[in-house]
C-alpha cells in the first residue's frame, strides 16, 4: 500500500511539473525570463514600376526585368514596355535582358515606392 502512495506522489509532481512546463516558455536569447516576446513588424512591400526602351525611347515588349537585393522577383515587360513589381523597401540590383541586350542599374526603392524607373537596351 505504502508503495503505490508513493508512486501516486511521483505521477503527481510529473503531471504537475510538466504543466507548469507548457504554461511558460522559454525566454528568446538576450530576452529577460517573463518577458513579453516581440516580434518584427509584417514588412510592407511598395509599388515599383516602370519601362524599358531602346536608345531611340521606343517601348520593348518581352524583357526580362529581375530585381535582385531585400527580395528577389522577375516580370516581363508587356506591349508597351511596361512593369510592375511589389517589393519591400531597400537596394536593388535591377537586370533588363532581351536576347544578347542586358542593362543592370542599382537603385533604392524608399518607402513611397518607385514609380518611374526608366532602363535603357542598347
Amino acid at each position: 500500500m505504502r508503495n503505490i502512495f508513493i508512486f501516486a506522489l511521483w505521477a503527481m509532481l510529473l503531471i504537475a511539473v510538466s504543466l507548469v512546463a507548457q504554461q511558460a516558455p522559454a525566454p528568446a536569447p538576450g530576452q529577460a525570463k517573463g518577458e513579453e516576446r516581440k516580434q518584427d513588424p509584417p514588412v510592407a512591400e511598395v509599388d515599383v514600376s516602370g519601362e524599358v526602351v531602346d536608345r531611340d525611347g521606343k517601348p520593348l515588349d518581352k524583357v526580362l526585368v529581375t530585381f535582385t537585393g531585400k527580395a528577389t522577383t522577375s516580370k516581363t515587360t508587356g506591349p508597351h514596355g511596361g512593369f510592375s513589381v511589389k517589393l519591400p523597401p531597400g537596394k536593388y540590383s535591377v537586370n533588363a535582358k532581351s536576347g544578347a541586350k542586358s542593362k543592370t542599374e542599382q537603385i533604392n526603392v524608399g518607402s513611397e515606392g518607385l514609380k518611374k524607373l526608366s532602363l535603357t537596351l542598347e
